[in-house]
């Protein structure tokens, strides 16, 4: 079972957003770290071991730590804002 490490900034930003589907996602990770048949999931190019998980206009940004089975999760935004 992995672990759910979320950063200051998508901390701030799950509070804003009140999504219960986030939650949901960010609780499924910790049994299937990449839940390609559950959701939108794809590998972000340049950066190794990172993906994001598309939910409506909002994109979860997060990294897999596999040999301490944490997920870091870095940003947490609409679709416009998460790339920058």
């Amino acid at each position: 079972m992995f672990m759910v490490e979320l950063s200051r900034r998508a901390k701030k930003e799950l509070d804003l957003l009140n999504d219960k589907r986030i939650g949901e996602i960010l609780e499924s990770l910790k049994l299937d770290p990449v839940p390609v048949k559950f959701y939108d999931v794809k590998k972000l190019e340049g950066i190794k071991d990172s993906f994001r998980i598309r939910v409506g206009k909002i994109r979860i940004l997060y990294t897999i730590v596999w040999q301490n089975k944490i997920i870091l999760v870095s940003r947490i935004e609409k679709r416009g804002t998460a790339y920058d």
